[in-house]
């Protein structure tokens, strides 16, 4: 990787790199990447959740959730998926064969 005094062609370059080795710490979470509380208007610790407007989008957002076709995804799956998109590649769940490819085949990546 080139220093911090890189040209300023690189720094996006570089960024898009780094943020793939980030998406790598990520292919083993198996964290939902969708759930009803993690919307801050319908959380249960929204301090409105009982005003009954609240509780009637909530209500019918739990069954739009409930029904929805992928209900097991989870932050991992996406990361997983991203990953192969962007490399063409596939080492499933591997946090390292995924960095250890990122790490050797970026010096052979040429920007645009």
């Amino acid at each position: 990787m080139r220093s911090a005094e890189a040209s300023p062609r690189w720094k996006p370059f570089e960024w898009a790199v780094t943020g793939l080795l980030a998406i790598c710490s990520l292919v083993n979470d198996t964290t939902p990447y969708h759930q009803i509380d993690y919307d801050s208007l319908l959380s249960t610790n929204n301090p409105f959740s009982g005003r009954s407007i609240i509780r009637d989008v909530r209500r019918v957002s739990e069954k739009l959730y409930a029904e929805k076709k992928d209900a097991s995804g989870t932050i991992g799956r996406e990361a997983r998926q991203e990953l192969k998109r962007a490399t063409k590649k596939d080492f499933g769940d591997n946090t390292t064969h995924w960095q250890q490819w990122i790490e050797t085949h970026v010096k052979e990546i040429k920007p645009g």
